[in-house]
């Protein structure tokens, strides 16, 4: 199912102000980092589209302006950054960054099919 620009540029849910305001709004129920047993749940991202998620990583490549890769332990996910967002920062490779984010199912990128998150806020961590 192919989705029109617009409904990608829009935020997953309400509007934020800060990390805080997302976990608050978003209230994710799983965790995706290093050791989580929550990410064993990326084998089947379809059965997450719509949910919120906290994550904790680092980054491990930009595949371009608006998708990322974001390495979680052994797991890795694609990253969509909205175009208009409410933080900055400079988020690099090898950056340590956390996360609340809207599962998305999978994205193919090049030869690569992961599963998607699209962030709702972004911030360095760890």
């Amino acid at each position: 199912r192919s989705l029109e620009a617009s409904t990608w540029m829009a935020p997953p849910g309400p509007s934020v102000a800060s990390f805080e305001e997302a976990v608050s709004a978003y209230a994710p129920r799983l965790t995706f980092k290093a050791g989580s047993a929550d990410l064993a749940r990326l084998d089947a991202p379809d059965t997450l589209n719509g949910q919120a998620v906290f994550m904790q990583g680092v980054v491990s490549s930009g595949l371009a302006e608006n998708i990322g890769v974001l390495q979680l332990g052994a797991r890795e996910v694609f990253v969509f950054i909205p175009p208009r967002r409410s933080w900055s920062g400079d988020f690099g490779n090898g950056a340590r960054v956390e996360a609340v984010a809207v599962m998305a199912g999978w994205q193919t990128v090049g030869d690569k099919t992961l599963p998607l998150a699209r962030l709702v806020w972004m911030r360095t961590a760890f």
